[in-house]
């Protein structure tokens, strides 16, 4: 039987990928409960509400529904007078505000000048709030000291309503009886508010809103809308009416040695009730909401004292004693140094900055304005604490200098602050949506952190910053994974460390001298003096020589201090030459010490890791940072599984320790028990020593101390031997030691990460027979019976497994058992009636390895072809075989061929491909006139004295040459020794003639004769 198999060629799939929708319906989704597919799914009334509720900045001839479908609302007054509006009647206003701490929302009519929108005075209008600042620059609270004559913190003009089709003289015998309320669209009914109408005189008309039940606005806003008719004009305001949800919630990691790890966003605060204090972004600075905090508490052992130690800058409150958010939820100005969520461009102009060396900064400006506000802890993890905002930038100075022509910049952010994977450090995530409806492509973001180490009373500013220890893995492979800071005076040694190694950590980062941020005069919305606020850690050169010219000791810095160089500049992330523990900014050039007298980080996502960010598109960020004692030890293993045979007199766990400071640690190990962490280790009676660690020299140590981990101890050995699952904790401690020198003392014991490794636990390898374009294959026997598909495979983690093996000898996964991790799935095979052929150029990358799946599952996916006619390009021509007369009485063993007629030939025409495979089956066994047969009789020599039984098809012959200049391959040639007789006693490869133990016995006179199947695959 002649089976001659080539490519079908390769077939690719392509998933189809998720609808795309303009604009306006990503951005009509925004505040509804809506996805893009089911919006545009909606009957055309009901889009057409939604728009005109949430989104009246929306052109409605945008719906591509026509409007004639919409029938005109029927509008409620709220003095239940009924009446009907043109629902598409010309100015649609949205305003999206936070009544004040007195309930009250309010808002001009766009009719008259700019200037002449003043902040209301009176007792109807005391503490109204606006849609963005007060219109004509309400005098802000000046939180940094006494305010600045003529200088008002930049900002935005309010957002006012259109006036639509009403007319100067309607506004005149306008009043609230002409305000009619759409209880269909609206949240809030008639009782639920009272509406006051100022027709204006010197100032434009204005319309006031006062809540009576705050506590019925969430933080996401509930809508009144109003259809405001006079005289047969008309206009459409939406009031979306929020209040910030606000608690000042702490998580605490234990992290042992008398330390815990509490992290908050700000200053911590006791825990409180949530705060719906105004939270007005827009008259205040040095506020940012969003600043990633921690602190250490160190507990006397005798006393139970607790110490605060600080990481960051704290100050007082910097508002005014008195203020009615003097140290409340929503007082975030303790950390006034550290500065929020900074915004940059990549094409924003360079501000030229200074006098004589001028620093050209990409300015960097943080949000001036913040809504719906919603800072909790998780429900379901307490020790997550999330924060939601949407941030936005509408300044026209600080657009202009950014770049941004499109309007005002709009981002959804959702931070998370949690226990990083080792319960060690704490760990910031933050998503930023673009809510802007346009293409903010270019954007990237950066933060500055405000580095000051130390307890209570006695904290440190000029703590000099180290590389990192380097990335075992990850992004940051070979690499410093980050910085610490050390401070060289406390009598604790602190380390504050910034772990910058995952996949959303900054491409960029520096330890550098705080940066200062710019203040100067710009130009407000109304042409006035105003004070700009920029953040100057960008430059054309990488350096910032203002900064460091006019800040104490920034003498010492002629060149400046460093920051990025550029957008995509990566500062201290990009230094080919860091090594581990090296001193990385302002180092004395006579000594060892450190000359920075003010320490800071910088880290930034640049354009290029932010990519495309079209509106609608998230980008996600983070880092880890954690603060303790001295330099725990650094624990890693060669691996993380064990598969420990029942004959084991030893377990071997080898890795390797290190220990920047100490001298010492020991490597202790434990089997099963309660789980070990970092903060029990130091409490766990009776460790058990696996290595004992020293340094020949004092610190800073550069290196790993390698160990071999052999556990001997007999229980241990036996209970790991057992063929059960188990595991094995190693973890390390070190030894304190006062007697070295600065700043590497240390005065209390430290212990490393701990390491789990997992004995005897089993995995499962699901191996797809898949056509070209993916979809399973239903495989059948030649008798048409069901062949199971995935083959499943069992084995135990970490043994390897080869499933890519066509090297001659192996065979196909169909005939070995489920526990053999070596084969490779059958050359070809039939599904409902088609013959497939394995595509070998589509074969997995993880086809072959060691069985380490987190899942315990590992899935492999092998792609077939449809068999097609080879069109001539490949041939195959077989011999007939003798094994010659035999004696009744034929011993066990293996028989040469007697005689050979013809040749085994593969004639390969391919000319880009010359690479194939031979698989040879006794597809007939042995067989005599009567029927008898003789099983296992047939067989294939390989190599030397390997015969393998071609009971199930083996690959005796492979050209894994693809460029061989030949076109014939006569396989037979190679049965035989070179320049020899073709006769038995040269045969060094080929078909033998088995006899065994069991066929043996059924050998009767007669003439036998069996097919061998001979079957050549390319795999194209």
């Amino acid at each position: 039987m002649l089976f001659i198999l080539v490519g079908a060629g390769r077939i690719q799939a392509q998933a189809a990928g998720a609808a795309e929708y303009p604009a306006w319906v990503r951005q009509a989704v925004v505040g509804t409960a809506y996805t893009a597919d089911e919006f545009v799914g909606l009957p055309f009334e009901q889009q057409l509400q939604i728009v005109q509720t949430l989104h009246p900045e929306i052109d409605p001839t945008a719906l591509t529904i026509s409007t004639a479908a919409a029938e005109p609302n029927s509008l409620i007054q709220a003095n239940t007078a009924n009446m009907t509006v043109n629902p598409l009647a010309a100015g649609n206003t949205l305003l999206d505000i936070a009544p004040s701490d007195n309930n009250k929302a309010f808002a001009y009519f766009n009719i008259g000048t700019p200037s002449t929108q003043t902040v209301p005075s009176g007792v109807a209008f005391d503490g109204v709030a606006f849609d963005g600042v007060a219109p004509g620059g309400s005098t802000p609270v000046y939180v940094n000291g006494s305010p600045v004559p003529a200088l008002r913190i930049l900002s935005s003009a309010a957002k006012t309503i259109d006036p639509g089709t009403l007319t100067t003289a309607d506004f005149s015998s306008l009043g609230v009886a002409d305000f009619h309320l759409d209880l269909t669209s609206s949240d809030l009914g008639t009782g639920d508010f009272s509406l006051s109408y100022n027709a204006g005189g010197s100032t434009p008309p204005n319309v006031t809103i006062t809540v009576k039940d705050p506590t019925k606005l969430p933080y996401s806003g509930k809508k009144i809308v109003f259809r405001v008719t006079k005289n047969n004009h008309s206009t459409q305001v939406t009031f979306n009416l929020w209040r910030p949800d606000i608690t000042r919630a702490s998580a605490v990691l234990p992290l042992g040695n008398n330390l815990s790890l509490r992290y908050m966003f700000g200053a911590y605060q006791p825990a409180k009730a949530p705060s719906h204090l105004n939270y007005d972004l827009t008259t205040q600075t040095n506020n940012f909401i969003d600043t990633p905090n921690y602190n250490i508490i160190q507990t006397d052992p005798n006393t139970h004292a607790e110490t605060t130690v600080y990481s960051l800058y704290e100050a007082p409150s910097l508002f005014p004693d008195g203020s009615s958010q003097k140290d409340t939820p929503v007082d975030f100005t303790n950390l006034y140094t550290t500065r929020g969520l900074g915004i940059g461009f990549k094409g924003a102009p360079w501000i030229p900055w200074g006098s004589g060396n001028v620093d050209n900064v990409s300015p960097l400006i943080q949000f001036d304005d913040i809504k719906h506000i919603h800072m909790y802890a998780d429900s379901v993890n307490p020790q997550v604490i999330r924060l939601d905002y949407d941030g936005y930038i509408t300044n026209s100075y600080y657009l202009k200098i950014l770049g941004v022509s499109g309007g005002s910049i709009a981002l959804r952010v959702r931070s998370q602050l949690q226990p990083s994977t080792d319960n060690r450090q704490m760990s910031l995530s933050q998503q930023v949506t673009n809510i802007s409806g346009q293409n903010l492509t270019g954007i990237y973001f950066a933060r500055q952190l405000d580095v000051r180490i130390g307890p209570k009373g006695n904290p440190m500013d000029d703590v000099p910053p180290y590389y990192g220890a380097l990335a075992q893995d990850g992004p940051r492979q070979g690499k410093p994974q980050g910085i610490y800071f050390r401070s060289p005076y406390l009598s604790s040694p602190f380390i504050m460390q910034f772990n910058f190694n995952s996949l959303h950590g900054p491409d960029s980062w520096s330890g550098t001298h705080w940066i200062e941020k710019y203040t100067g005069n710009g130009s407000d919305a109304f042409g006035r003096s105003a004070q700009s606020v920029i953040d100057g850690y960008v430059t054309a050169t990488g350096t910032n020589v203002y900064r460091a010219g006019n800040t104490t000791g920034g003498d010492q810095f002629p060149n400046g201090y460093p920051v990025f160089k550029g957008p995509e500049g990566k500062g201290n992330a990009g230094d080919v030459n860091a090594q581990p523990d090296q001193l990385l900014f302002g180092k004395d050039a006579t000594s060892s010490s450190s000359l920075i007298k003010d320490s800071a980080i910088i880290m930034k996502w640049s354009p290029s890791q932010v990519g495309t960010f079209n509106d609608g598109d998230t980008f996600e960020m983070g880092f880890n940072s954690g603060t303790n004692s001295g330099t725990a030890p650094i624990l890693r293993t060669d691996t993380k599984y064990l598969h420990i045979p029942q004959t084991a007199k030893t377990v071997a766990a080898p890795g390797s320790v290190f220990d920047l400071n100490s001298n010492q640690a020991t490597v202790y190990y434990q089997v099963d028990g309660e789980p070990v962490t970092s903060s029990n280790a130091l409490a766990i009676a009776n460790k058990k020593t696996l290595f004992a660690a020293k340094y020949p020299t004092d610190p800073p140590h550069n290196t790993y101390l390698p160990f071999a981990g052999d556990i001997s101890n007999p229980a241990d050995v036996q209970t790991l031997a057992d063929g059960k699952e188990h595991t094995i904790y190693l973890y390390a401690i070190d030894t304190p030691d006062n007697t070295v020198p600065n700043p590497y003392k240390q005065d209390s014991q430290l212990v490393s990460n701990v390491i789990q490794i997992a004995v005897n636990r089993p995995a499962t390898v699901n191996i797809h027979l898949l056509d070209a374009a993916g979809a399973a294959l239903t495989p059948t026997q030649a008798d048409g019976s069901a062949i199971a598909n995935p083959v499943v495979k069992n084995g135990t983690m970490p043994d390897p497994y080869n499933f890519n093996d066509f090297s001659i000898g192996s065979t196909s996964i169909l005939t070995t058992s489920e526990t053999t991790l070596q084969g490779h799935p059958p050359l070809t095979l039939t599904s409902a009636g088609q013959q497939y052929d394995l595509d070998q150029t589509r074969l997995p990358s993880n086809g072959q390895g060691t069985l380490t799946p987190a899942s315990g599952t590992l899935d492999l996916n092998y792609y077939y072809k449809k068999h097609s006619d080879t069109g001539g390009l490949l041939k195959l021509t077989v011999p007939t075989i003798d094994f010659g007369q035999q004696s009744l009485n034929l011993g066990i063993g293996s028989y040469p061929i007697s005689s050979l007629t013809g040749s085994l030939v593969v004639t390969n025409q391919n000319t880009t491909n010359k690479s194939f495979q031979m698989s040879a089956q006794a597809t007939t066994p042995l067989t005599n006139a009567a029927g008898q047969t003789l099983p296992g009789a047939l067989g294939y020599q390989l190599s030397g004295t390997t015969v393998a039984d071609l009971s199930d098809p083996v690959i005796v012959y492979a050209n894994t040459n693809a460029a061989a200049p030949d076109t014939t391959f006569n396989i037979s040639n190679s049965w035989w020794q070179a320049n020899q007789p073709q006769t038995g006693d040269y045969q060094i490869g080929g078909p033998r003639l088995q006899i065994n133990a069991v066929n043996k016995p059924a050998i009767s006179a007669g003439k036998y004769t069996g097919v061998i199947t001979w079957t050549v695959t390319n795999g194209l």
